[in-house]
């Protein structure tokens, strides 16, 4: 069956309808996948920086409140200034702080008061810590210094202060891997991770414990500068998409970051699992598309075999089978009835090809016919043997070369337009060189044919007229010309010279005669007197053809 076989064609027309939906689908799919993946890591995204939102206020809230309650303690009436009093103080009020490693007092003096005890320095001063300057600077709120290493226990540590009064400074300190134990649990994906930053960009809590304070823009993955973060809350990179929660009156800047390699691996899955499905479907309907096809073109097949054997000829077949629906079986059935009238139809039009065939042949005209291209398609054999001519080896071209000279622009300027719509039918007479090399007089019919007003081509005829030309120039000679000198006579002069006169034109008339022509006459005879007349015709004509617009007349006898 070749490719463009009904068959085929509904095959393709129902493979790109399913095609279509089923690539439709998958882009739909797809899309919605992408919607519903973006809005799956957002929603984790939020709902982990919501969880710690909840986390870091509570543990700063917390802390914050309970500073302001020891502050707020020891500027009581009642409390003593003493080692022994401070440092139980600090004691009891430890148990308030749920996430601070060491719960301090700093005077004004330099003493320094810590719970529980560790190492310090003999040299440590805490009136030049940060948290000390800060606090004696900011006194109505509790102020948070920036990471650094404790000294004593070499971790980083963030610290609270709040000013007591006195210059003195109470204040807690706050492990940033006990902050990072918060976060640490909490995931965005297989890829994404929570990082806490406080105003400056430094790190205070992050799923790896090595960016702890460090800048954000000094960790290699960021490829965002903290700038472009701090007045946002989302922002998308190259390799994350970063979901941001500002803390303000915590100062902390809390940043969920969802990996975009997490995100296109989950879309390729999705994107390979909706190709599979469509392959599988397109596979499936392929088959079912091949099943329901052929069950309703095979009898428009059958058919299409059956008029192969029309065009090559067989017109004795006939479609002796039916289909399962009427529609085709009406087409079967008026195909078979086509055939019927093609076979009487052509059974008369090969008895009309043979009756004009017989009229052509016997046709004393030359008929042809020619196409747009200059091609003849028909020639009438007899006639046209004459000039050597058959419809296989002539061209339009050829015919044109065979017209005499002096008649081939008049013939060109007629027939020019034979291949356009342009062409006017025409009837003229011009000379045409036959098989022997004379020129033969012919006048040629031509008449446009026309479908729907478009040309298709040319038909016409030719008759040899040679004879009547013959005759009409003896009468032309019998009126215009003298019997004995062939030169044109007095009723033709006459004619010509009113015309000139007519047409104010100019020029001059010599008037010639025989001097004692009578005496020859008498002496010689007439015989000898008409060669002579005749000699001196021939002479003067030779003269006067050189002359443009001039002519030679014989007026009377010997003039």
């Amino acid at each position: 069956m070749k490719s463009n076989s009904i068959q085929r064609k509904i095959n393709r027309i129902l493979m790109t309808i399913i095609i279509s939906l089923a690539m439709t689908t998958g882009i739909v799919f797809l899309a919605v996948s992408y919607l519903q993946v973006m809005k799956g890591y957002k929603n984790d995204a939020n709902n982990v920086i919501n969880l710690t939102n909840s986390l870091m206020e509570s543990t700063f809230n917390n802390t914050q409140k309970s500073l302001i309650a020891l502050k707020n303690y020891l500027v009581l009436p009642q409390n003593i200034d003493s080692d022994i009093y401070y440092n139980e103080t600090l004691q009891t009020f430890k148990n308030v702080f749920e996430s601070a490693s060491t719960v301090f007092i700093a005077k004004d003096n330099g003493t320094f008061y810590l719970f529980p005890r560790r190492y310090v320095a003999d040299n440590y001063d805490p009136r030049t810590r940060p948290w000390y300057s800060i606090a004696l600077n900011e006194k109505g709120r509790v102020n948070w210094t920036e990471p650094y290493v404790d000294h004593g226990t070499g971790e980083f540590t963030i610290t609270a202060s709040k000013y007591v009064g006195n210059n003195m400074v109470v204040g807690v300190d706050i492990l940033l891997s006990d902050i990072t134990k918060l976060v640490s649990e909490s995931r965005i994906g297989e890829r994404g991770f929570i990082t806490i930053v406080n105003q400056s960009g430094s790190i205070l809590a992050s799923n790896d414990s090595s960016r702890l304070a460090t800048s954000w823009d000094d960790v290699p993955e960021m490829s965002v500068g903290f700038n472009n973060l701090i007045n946002r809350t989302e922002y998308r990179d190259v390799n994350y998409i970063h979901h941001i929660k500002h803390l303000d009156n915590l100062g902390i800047i809390i940043i969920a970051s969802i990996s975009l390699d997490e995100i296109y691996t989950t879309l390729m899955y999705l994107f390979v699992l909706s190709m599979v499905i469509t392959i599988i479907v397109i596979l499936f309907a392929k088959k079912i598309s091949s099943t329901l096809s052929s069950k309703i073109v095979d009898p428009i097949v059958k058919l299409v075999n059956v008029m192969r054997k029309i065009e090559k000829g067989d017109y004795s077949v006939k479609c002796d089978f039916n289909a399962d629906n009427d529609e085709v079986n009406v087409l079967i059935n008026g195909f078979n009835s086509m055939i019927e009238s093609v076979n009487e139809k052509n059974s008369e039009i090969a008895t009309s090809e043979e009756r004009y065939k017989s009229i052509f042949q016997a046709s004393e005209e030359g008929l042809w016919d020619i196409d747009l291209n200059g091609n003849i398609n028909y020639l009438t054999p007899a006639w046209y043997k004459n000039f050597n001519v058959s419809a296989l080896n002539t061209s339009f071209e050829t015919w044109l070369n065979l017209v005499h000279p002096e008649d081939r622009y008049m013939v060109e300027d007629k027939i020019k337009n034979y291949n356009s719509d342009t062409f006017e039918n025409y009837r003229m007479s011009y000379r045409v060189i036959n098989k022997d090399g004379q020129y033969e007089w012919i006048e040629a019919v031509g008449i446009a044919r026309k479908v729907e007003g478009k040309l298709t081509g040319i038909s016409g005829s030719h008759q040899n007229i040679t004879a009547r030309k013959n005759y009409e120039l003896k009468i032309y000679n019998m009126a215009y010309k003298d019997s004995l000198t062939q030169l044109y006579n007095r009723r033709y002069f006459e004619q010509y010279f009113n015309s000139v006169l007519d047409n104010n034109g100019e020029g001059f008339l010599i008037l010639l005669d025989i001097d004692n022509f009578k005496y020859v006459n008498d002496i010689y005879g007439h015989s000898f007197g008409d060669e002579i007349i005749i000699q001196l015709g021939r002479r003067l004509l030779e003269v006067v053809q050189k002359l443009e617009n001039s002519i030679i007349a014989r007026f009377s006898g010997n003039e």
